[in-house]
């Protein structure tokens, strides 16, 4: 980059591949040319070329481009921030001139609140470097916005970091949200108002919380943020895969084909030998887990997608050799029911063994009763036995305020089981079996209800309630919205908009500061309709934040404690590393986590937030892979801890490390790990938080805590 592009943007597009092609053809001289714009980093760029020719000769050739600027800055930030952070951000000044420069830098910055914005001054040897500090506070803000700039010697250079991941190349700012959430939602299928009253507790802090307001023109957009719910799901296991392929296939007109068939390579990638999946691809073969896979890569096929037949083939067989005879225990009792269904749905027509299902039809709960049904009817249309099961499923319907839901007796912690899971699936059989009932409509307004937020809780909620909505929208024909709407903040009009076909996809969504609201007085909060086709749905949402160091700890079904530690220090028994609250940067600190199981857990994720000012360095955290390589005995209290080998699956990001484990015994668990500390500041660190993924309210949390990085 030569100096007569200097200053005429400011660098944010920073790529670790600057161009990337599996094919290039060459001429008949084996010349080929491409053009290449490279991104805003400035380094040193390696160019490789590899070729074949038509009878296999093979040859390779690499070269170095350099891009750089005589005069250049460098960010030194952290990944992310939390509300109320303290740091010193850091910018390094290079002059790769052979002259001395006075330059001047500066901080242009958004979301945080610098001690002291003026330029600075410094000077900077020929060919070499130097760094100025600013010290910053973090503001409630969605992410903190930074322009890094130096001019001197008629040069100049602006960079925003490299690292940021939000958008603008922003660095995200993190806030703890409490659970003490609370909402409301509903409907309106014809021209009117609905009233809602929101008061905030005397308690709450003002300047910590939002109200979010959103408004679904149909069922369409409802179901649109469901998929997109699950697209941005964080974590990549065969079940999540296997969801968001059943919701892409059930939604041709809405979807994008690369994002189904990415999820069919990635599940046939994981498909074990035996032709089962695990929850991830180091865990053993789970039936649940392998039914419902199954489920998602018949859809496919049938929706006309590309499926390998031998990978169905062996999923089948391998289903089929787990199929027992039904005893009287519900748990394999639902396990069968859900196995024949992804069987049935796969092209197997197994009528004995549904046959002998249905006559153990009592052990069952709600969500397999319909699952039964849909498969009678799929094998043998217009079986009798499928009345019986909706009739079942119509007498356990439980009515209330907010619509009509089925409870079940206790959680099938083997199927993913939960209320709204069941919920979704009964309306997914009504809308198959019987769309016609005067059920479904009351069983729709429900599952609006017990959206959290804009979607369902967990991944399985989420995938079974777009089934079902979208197979009960099919079987009514819900007509296409045509009508006005708009929503009034005490008498004054915040978000409006016109339900149409072309725009029935669109959630509308509006956020309030709570510090807006009025404190001693109910705050009216009005959703109008005008006339027209269609139903607007609606929700809104009072989240209250509270700042991460101020969190204690909560057990509810699962105790999780964190402690930081020296990570030179070596615990002997009896004799524990001290807790530390503070460490100099470029220290190693030791994370020890604990857990206390009280029951066996099922599906379990710990997920534990870093400091902002640090970074993961201890790369080989302990998973199942390794054991039998320790040459030690381990133990809690120990520098390796206790028990890691039943997380079978580990992932570090930016902001925290989450571990996995599809089972885990009774008993107390230690994980320990490395980070190491990078930004001076004094950061407030999140609670470390453990929760059986599709049980979420059996779940724990630690304290949060606050950690001071010294220079």
């Amino acid at each position: 980059m030569a100096g007569a592009l200097d200053g005429l943007f400011v660098r944010q597009n920073f790529k670790d591949t600057a161009y990337w092609s599996a094919v290039v053809n060459t001429d008949a001289g084996g010349r080929a040319q491409v053009q290449v714009t490279l991104p805003d980093n400035l380094t040193t760029w390696k160019l490789d070329a590899r070729a074949i020719t038509l009878d296999t000769k093979v040859g390779q050739a690499s070269s170095e481009i350099v891009s750089t600027k005589p005069l250049l800055v460098r960010s030194v930030t952290p990944r992310f921030f939390v509300v109320g952070d303290s740091a010193t951000l850091g910018a390094v000044v290079n002059n790769n001139t052979d002259s001395d420069i006075q330059a001047e830098v500066a901080l242009d910055a958004k979301g945080v609140t610098l001690a002291n914005p003026a330029p600075q001054q410094v000077t900077v040897k020929a060919r070499g470097t130097a760094r100025v500090d600013w010290d910053i506070t973090v503001d409630d803000a969605a992410s903190a916005e930074l322009t890094f700039s130096v001019k001197g010697g008629g040069l100049e250079d602006s960079s925003k970091p490299g690292l940021a991941t939000a958008p603008n190349q922003g660095i995200p700012i993190l806030r703890y949200a409490s659970p003490e959430t609370v909402a409301t939602a509903g409907d309106l299928s014809d021209a009117g108002q609905k009233l809602e009253i929101i008061a905030l507790p005397e308690r709450l802090d003002t300047g910590q919380g939002q109200l979010d307001i959103q408004v679904d023109p149909s069922l369409a957009s409802v179901i649109k943020t469901g998929e997109r719910a699950l697209e941005e799901y964080a974590y990549e296991s065969a079940e999540t895969t296997a969801s968001r392929l059943l919701v892409n296939v059930a939604m041709p007109e809405a979807t994008s084909k690369d994002l189904a068939t990415r999820a069919i390579q990635n599940l046939l990638g994981s498909q074990h030998s035996d032709g089962g999946w695990g929850w991830w691809v180091t865990d053993n073969t789970n039936n649940a887990i392998t039914a419902y896979v199954l489920l998602a890569l018949a859809r496919a096929q049938t929706a006309g997608y590309s499926v390998d037949v031998n990978a169905l083939t062996r999923a089948r067989e391998y289903l089929i050799s787990q199929l027992v005879p039904v005893d009287q225990q519900p748990s394999q009792a639902n396990l069968q029911a859900l196995m024949l269904f992804a069987l049935t749905e796969a092209g197997v027509d197994d009528s004995g063994r549904l046959g002998a299902l249905y006559e153990n039809k009592d052990t069952l709960n709600y969500a397999s009763k319909a699952l039964l049904a849909v498969s009678l009817d799929r094998v043998n249309k217009g079986d009798e036995r499928v009345k019986g099961l909706l009739s079942d499923l119509m007498s356990g319907a439980v009515a209330g305020p907010a619509g009509m839901m089925w409870q079940e007796k206790e959680y099938d912690y083997m199927t993913f089981g939960s209320n709204t899971r069941s919920t979704a699936i009964a309306l997914y059989a009504l809308a198959r079996l019987d769309p016609n009932s005067a059920l479904a409509s009351n069983v729709v307004r429900w599952l609006m209800v017990a959206r959290e937020g804009d979607t369902w809780e967990t991944n399985q909620e989420i995938a079974w309630a777009v089934l079902g909505l979208s197979a009960w929208q099919t079987a009514v024909g819900e007509k296409n919205p045509d009508y006005t709407w708009r929503v009034t903040l005490n008498n004054e009009s915040v978000i409006n908009g016109q339900a149409s076909q072309d725009k029935q996809t669109e959630s509308s969504k509006l956020t309030v500061e709570v510090a807006k609201l009025l404190k001693n007085q109910a705050n009216q909060l009005m959703f109008e309709r005008g006339a027209g086709n269609g139903r607007m749905y609606y929700t809104a949402r009072l989240k209250v934040y509270l700042p991460a160091d101020q969190v204690q700890a909560l057990n509810r079904g699962i105790v999780i404690a964190r402690k930081y530690e020296l990570a030179d220090c070596k615990p002997e028994p009896g004799q524990p590393c001290e807790a530390i609250t503070s460490a100099p940067v470029g220290q190693n600190v030791r994370v020890r986590l604990t857990i206390v199981a009280p029951n066996d857990l099922y599906f379990v994720r710990v997920t534990d937030p870093l400091p902002g000012g640090a970074e993961v360095v201890d790369t080989s955290l302990k998973t199942s892979q390794q054991i039998g390589t320790q040459t030690s005995v381990q133990q809690i209290g120990s520098d390796t801890g206790w028990g890691w080998w039943w997380f079978s699956h580990t992932e570090l990001r930016d902001d925290h490390a989450a571990l996995f484990a599809s089972n885990l015994p009774a008993g107390t668990y230690e994980y320990t790990y490395v980070i190491r500390t990078s930004i001076a500041g004094s950061f407030k660190v999140m609670p470390a938080s453990v929760e059986e993924s599709y049980f979420p309210e059996t779940f724990g949390r630690s304290d949060g805590a606050q950690f001071t990085i010294t220079k």
